[in-house]
């Protein structure tokens, strides 16, 4: 194989992969905007990429290493992905949420079990001063309001976001520098690991 056409094959096995890992980030972003839940998100993810990253470790890597690296990028870029469904909610939230001194309406303690982990959250249902109810719900660890409390929050005036707390960790979320800072170097590392699975993947060919 000549270097030329080495470096179309790595170019071509570089898109191969990072096709399906581009649609993770897209998919994790976009679901954190519109209020996905995490368990769609993750059948999202399961419908759209895994096959697809499964057919290219079997087609293009012939070794283990080659196969290691696809491996490890696939968990890199799903970390990537979390940190960007986490956070790009905050960040939209501090840019475009109405701060609202809410009353808390009703109370429900939810026991939420995902895989291997089982934690309990509280889901406080809430109005406005003049009595409607606020799409969406505050979600906290743990029983800090009663009925009747007043909880200054932050209020999705597109109703796609749950509400936040304001002034909670989540306000350190305040601009897409942010999720930059936190998301940005998995996204680099998983970029990183899908050339090193190429070349790997071309050499072993």
């Amino acid at each position: 194989m000549g270097v030329a056409q080495g470096r179309r094959v790595v170019v071509a096995r570089v898109s191969l992969l990072m096709g399906p890992l581009v649609l993770m980030f897209g998919i994790a972003a976009l679901a954190g905007v519109v209020g996905l839940t995490a368990e769609r998100t993750e059948i999202a993810f399961l419908v759209g990429t895994i096959p697809i990253v499964v057919l290219t470790i079997i087609i293009l890597c012939r070794r283990w290493t080659a196969r290691m690296l696809v491996v490890a990028t696939v968990v890199v870029a799903f970390l990537a992905s979390t940190a960007l469904f986490t956070l790009v909610p905050m960040a939209v939230l501090s840019a475009r949420g109405r701060p609202t001194a809410a009353v808390v309406a009703s109370i429900t303690d939810v026991t939420v079990r995902r895989r291997s982990s089982t934690w309990h959250e509280w889901r406080y249902q809430l109005v406005d001063p003049d009595g409607r109810p606020i799409p969406g719900r505050l979600i906290a660890t743990g029983p800090y309001w009663q009925i009747g409390d007043q909880v200054d929050v932050l209020v999705d005036p597109a109703a796609r976001i749950d509400p936040r707390e304001a002034g909670d960790e989540a306000g350190d979320i305040d601009d897409w520098s942010s999720v930059a800072f936190i998301a940005g170097p998995l996204i680099a590392l998983a970029a990183g690991l899908a050339v090193l699975a190429a070349i790997r993947s071309t050499r072993a060919s």
